[in-house]
Formats: structure tokens, sequence, C-alpha cells
């Protein structure tokens, strides 16, 4: 049995767009008519129900009159592509008014058929503003943030608080260019806003006048940075935390005074190069193992030299134990890091976007929740 589909892929569909934008109320069933796969909101309200999402779990009445006059003719639908015609009186005020509702039998994932039912407006077109809130309609997930688009990019209408993310015209006019460009009109990928990066779709659902359905999801705020925390399809580098150095072995080798001096030196000299090699690990976008490992051979160098203004005073055996030790804590501090890091930066790709304005999305195939 087809699964419920994702809002907006079916709001692009060739068979529903036209029709998505014209104001109708729309409603794809399972072909027994036994489960709601997708609706509109005026779809949901065409059964009495003013969420979509209410909807979809309770379904029509089938008791009522109207669904078993719909479910009489989808019945006589056979074939991808067969329609029927049928003449439905809808209650309008204190009158029941005579509409003419069109069934559908057509695929919108291969091989899953399914029965849409659409029925016009009974109301004169409104404007275009009035239409393209009616779009809106019957959405009332509050993580949702929606707008329908002009050609330009800006926003007709909007939800509540869509304004507050703070997406700019630069991104809005890029959205709407990249659904004019696609075969499928949609297009699924993260888009910067104020609040960090958000997973977002946009459909384009008619030419003339042009109209663009958004979606922003906010669902991931407050745990992490938004730019870091949204899954774009790359891999994610999980850098392993350094081994803690062994205290027994720390107690056994007494270091003297004079050689105190130079080992403490390194190891502050150690910990800079250690926050600079986790600096550059969180920031490069392509590194190969080898460059790694050669962070560990130049940080020794570099370590071995910190302090020698100072060791210049001291014996030269005492200041090659000491150069011996600092060698050796570096190591055990930051060689660990050098290989883990290796194995898992290594072929990663493209890890963060660019910056908040200029960067283009990074990818179309953005994680949205399943019913958008």
């Amino acid at each position: 049995m087809p699964a419920p589909y994702p809002f907006i892929d079916v709001a692009v569909h060739d068979s529903i767009r036209p029709r998505f934008a014209r104001g109708e109320a729309l409603v794809v069933f399972s072909p027994a008519l036994d489960r709601v796969l997708w609706a509109n909101g005026a779809g949901a309200q065409f059964f009495g129900n003013k969420s979509i999402y209410d909807f979809l779990e309770e379904g029509p009445n089938r008791g009522d009159v109207t669904f078993r006059q719909i479910e009489g003719v989808a019945r006589q639908l056979g074939a991808i592509g067969d329609s029927r015609s049928l003449l439905l009186r809808i209650a309008s005020g204190f009158k029941r008014v005579p509409v003419t509702a069109h069934t559908e039998m057509l695929e919108i994932r291969g091989g899953e058929p399914v029965i849409l039912l659409s029925v016009p407006p009974i109301e004169k077109p409104g404007s275009l503003a009035e239409r393209a809130a009616e779009m809106l309609t019957g959405i009332d997930d509050p993580d949702t943030h929606m707008a329908v688009l002009d050609g330009e990019g800006l926003a007709i209408v909007a939800s509540a608080k869509f304004a507050a993310l703070g997406i700019t015209p630069q991104t809005a006019r890029t959205l709407v260019a990249l659904a004019g460009a696609d075969g499928d009109h949609l297009v699924k990928r993260p888009i910067p806003t104020g609040r960090g990066y958000l997973p977002a779709a946009i459909g384009k659902l008619s030419d003339d006048p042009a109209l663009h359905l958004l979606f922003a999801v906010e669902t991931i705020l407050g745990d992490m940075d938004p730019i870091e925390q949204f899954d774009t399809g790359e891999p994610v580098v999980t850098i392993a935390a350094v081994p803690a150095a062994d205290e027994k072995q720390a107690v056994e080798t007494p270091i003297s005074p004079e050689a105190a001096t130079v080992v403490a030196a390194g190891v502050v000299a150690a910990e800079a190069s250690f926050a600079d090699v986790v600096e550059a690990i969180g920031t490069i976008v392509e590194v190969d193992a080898d460059e790694i490992e050669v962070l560990d051979e130049a940080g020794a160098e570099v370590t071995a030299e910190a302090g020698s203004d100072e060791a210049e005073t001291l014996s030269e055996a005492t200041l090659a134990e000491a150069t011996a030790e600092v060698v050796e804590t570096f190591e055990e501090r930051v060689g660990s890091l050098a290989d883990t890091g290796a194995q898992a930066v290594a072929g990663t790709d493209d890890l963060l976007p660019d910056d908040h304005q200029a960067a283009e999305p990074p990818s179309r195939n953005a994680e949205l929740p399943d019913h958008l």
C-alpha cells in the first residue's frame, strides 16, 4: 500500500500543480479509497477537516453520501490515465450548489497507482494574494515556515513566523531560479537564514503568474551551531578524544627542576600547536591522510625548539633529557590526534558551506520531515 507522500512533492506534480494554483480542492487516495495519501487545505476542508494532518489520519466519513458517490465513480478507473467526471452538490451557505468534480488514476511514484479527486472552487477566484493564502491553509505544523513567492522571490503571503527566519532577497531569488530550471519544478536543499542553515524545499506551481511554494523547517535549533548540525548528506567528521597521559608513568618519571622549566615551556608550545591542529582540521575541505601525518612531524620539531633560549644555560645532558621528555609528551598529546584525524577526515568533500550570504545551497536532497 502506498505511504503518504511529501506535501510539496505532490504539489508540483504535473497533473496537480495547475489545479493547486487555481485553488481546487485536491485529495489523493489509495486505489481502493481506503486511505488518504495526500491533500491540500481545500481538500481537507471539503471533507470537513481544517487540518491536513488530522485528515490524513482520520480520513473522510465513509458513510457520507458524497464520499459514497465519489467511491462509486472511482471504482470505474482501471488503468493509469483513466478519468471520470461526476456532479456533486456542495453546501454553500443555506443552499447546495452543483459542482463538476473529477477523478483520475495516475502515478506519483512509479508503480504505485493512486486516485486523484479534484473539486473546483465554488466561488469566483479572488485576488492573487487570496489565492496564495489559500495554498498555505491546513498546514498547522509550528516548526514549518511557509511562503508563496512571486517570480522575483518576493513573498506574496507567508506564515506568521516566516519573516523571523531572515531569509535574504538574494537567497529567495536564487531558490526561485533553481526551481524554474529544474525539470521536476522542485528543489530541496539547506538554505542560509538568520538562524543558520535550515532544510528547505521550493516548488514552482505556475508560470503565469509565477507562483512558488517555499517551506523551511525549523526542527534542529538549540543543540549546536545551526550550520554544522544540519545534515546535508555529507559525511560528518568525528575527531576522537585525545587519550589522557598515563598518570602512573608520570609519577615514576621524575624531572629535575632545571628540566621542569624546559618541559613547561615545551608543553605550552605543544598545546598551542595542538589547538592549531584542531582548528585546521575543523576548517579544511579536502585533506589527505599523508598531509595530516606531516603535522605530527612538524609539530614535534616546533616543540623541540620551544624553550631553546632558556635551555642555553643548561648543560648538554640536561637539555637532551628535557628535549626527549618534551617530544614524548607532545607525541602522546598530538600524535594520536593526527592518526585519528587522518582516518576520519580523509575522503570528505565540501564539509561546510562558505558563508551565510553568498554560499550556493549545498545539496538538493536536504532532509525534511516525511510529511513535507
